[in-house]
């Protein structure tokens, strides 16, 4: 059982340092630096109690992930389709 385990972190560690390869070759985000005007940034705020901007967003970048995700299997389905 320790080998399976030692070989599980293994090949973790492995998959780490590759993914943080690959995010170290991305550009920084655009938007990590953008600020709103004060006087926007109080209305915000009050905006934000009715509305709630961040859930919205978190909602929406899970559901733009899942039909990424599904439209990706869907091309490469169709990609060994075409192959056989």
């Amino acid at each position: 059982m320790n080998f399976w385990n030692g070989l599980i972190d293994g090949v973790n560690n492995v998959a780490n340092v590759i993914f943080q390869g690959i995010l170290f070759l991305l550009p920084d985000s655009p938007f990590k630096d953008f600020k709103f005007p004060p006087e926007i940034e109080s209305f915000l705020g009050y905006l934000n109690y009715y509305v709630p901007f961040a859930e919205i967003v978190t909602i929406a970048l899970g559901w733009v992930t899942c039909v990424g995700i599904y439209y990706s299997y869907q091309l490469i389905l169709r990609l060994i389709s075409a192959v056989k």
